[in-house]
Parts: structure tokens; sequence; C-alpha cells
């Protein structure tokens, strides 16, 4: 069994998500080009075929720490409701299907009431003020840990699906659960689209402190560089709706 991160072994108070008012964030001018396309061309950091909806909005959208209200203390005890009440296993691709090449991550799942109310309050507010998306539900909270002396990782992907072609995940979000000088690597990328050169545009959303949060289109590709010292740890997010028209 691989080890626990460690807890800090503080009291918090149940997580309550105080609705603030969030602020207005612009893409750098190259990533603003490519959101003023119609569609994305095919991209060749992956095999299947790009997303063909394309919004207005930039792809991504980040939170610090105290705007998300989650200091260094109450991510230590997220992290350690997941590791000792959630369901813990090897994070597979799809249904069932393991391939640490791909993918080497170790995740616990955890149904309660108290994350669910506030990680749902909190994915709202970023969407009422973003991307105004039609949404139903959270999905099951993912505590995710990339292990450096496994070379913990994730290679590209997308993470939404239709289930029943009507409804599906619509926002991903990723919340950073302990500081990043604590591990080396680890990066997560976000592919944006293509430049007139037709280069792939990769976005790097900067996650520094514990608390810290990016919010994107669970239809963009996106990875996790290998981590290469230390341990990451992460809270993984996904909100359901209506498909995109």
């Amino acid at each position: 069994m691989p080890k626990k991160l460690r807890d800090s072994g503080s009291k918090k108070p149940q997580l309550k998500y105080n609705k603030v008012s969030l602020p207005e964030q612009q893409p750098p001018a190259e990533v603003q080009w490519s959101l003023d396309r119609q569609k994305f061309h095919e991209g060749t950091i992956v095999e299947n075929t790009l997303q063909n909806h394309v919004d207005n909005k930039p792809h991504w959208y980040s939170l610090n720490s105290e705007q998300t209200q989650l200091n260094k203390a109450a991510c230590n005890k997220i992290i350690k409701d997941f590791q000792t009440q959630g369901v813990h296993q090897q994070a597979a691709i799809g249904v069932g299907n393991i391939d640490p090449n791909i993918r080497q991550v170790h995740q616990w799942n955890y149904e309660t009431l108290e994350y669910f109310d506030f990680f749902q309050a909190l994915v709202n507010n970023v969407n009422d003020h973003w991307w105004q998306y039609d949404l139903t539900q959270i999905e099951v909270p993912t505590l995710c840990v990339y292990y450096g002396d496994r070379m913990g990782k994730y290679s590209w992907h997308k993470d939404g699906f239709y289930s029943d072609k009507k409804q599906g995940r619509k926002i991903s979000a990723t919340i950073l659960l302990n500081d990043s000088s604590e591990f080396t690597g680890g990066d997560l990328e976000i592919f944006s689209g293509v430049n007139l050169d037709g280069k792939p545009i990769i976005e790097k959303p900067q996650l520094k402190k514990a608390g810290d949060a990016v919010f994107f289109g669970a239809h963009d590709y996106h990875r996790v560089l290998p981590v290469t010292k230390g341990t990451r740890a992460s809270l993984v997010l996904w909100m359901w709706g209506p498909r995109l028209r």
C-alpha cells in the first residue's frame, strides 16, 4: 500500500462555501486567437478528434485558495477524510482499464453531503460567472494522489462523455491539496487549440498553493505531467448537465 499523505490532525468545522464576487480573466493573446475560430484543428498531440464545440470564453478559469475558501488545514482534512473513509483503487482509464503507462494515479472516492454541497456551490458560482451552462448534478469527488517514486502522471485525455447521449460531464475542476513546493513536476497542462503555424497551444494554469483551483470544459484535452519527486494531491470534480448543442 502506498503511504498516505501526512495529516495535520487539526479539527475543522464542516465546510461551507460562501459565494463571493469573482474577477474577470482574460486569456493570453495567442489563446484568444484560437477562441475566435469556429472549431479547433485536429491536434497532433492526441490521437482522437478534438471537440467541435467552441464557445467564446477562455477554456479555463482559476481561483486562488482565498477565493475557494480552502486553507491548508481544510485541504489536510479533505485528504484525511478521503483516505480514511473513502474507497481506494488504482485509477483506471475508462471502465476498469488499468495502464500505468498512461495513468499512474491512486484515487479515493468519498460520498458525503458535506463535500457534495460545498463543491457544488463552488463550481456553480464559477459557472454562473463564466460559462452559464445548464448543470444538473455533481459527480462523486475524487482524491487523486501522484507519487514521485512511481512517476505519477496522467497522459492526454478528456473527461467529457455522455452516458445516455443526453446527459454528461460539462465542467471539470482540479483543486490542489498540497503546496507545489512539496513535489517536483506534476504540472497540469490544457490543450487550447493551434496557432497560425499549426502548432498546438498548451496552457499551464498556475496551481501553487493548497486550495488553488482551475475549472475547464470537460471536453478539453489535458494532462498531468509526471511527478518526479515528492507527492502531489488534488481533488477532481465533474459537473453534469444536458448535452452541449
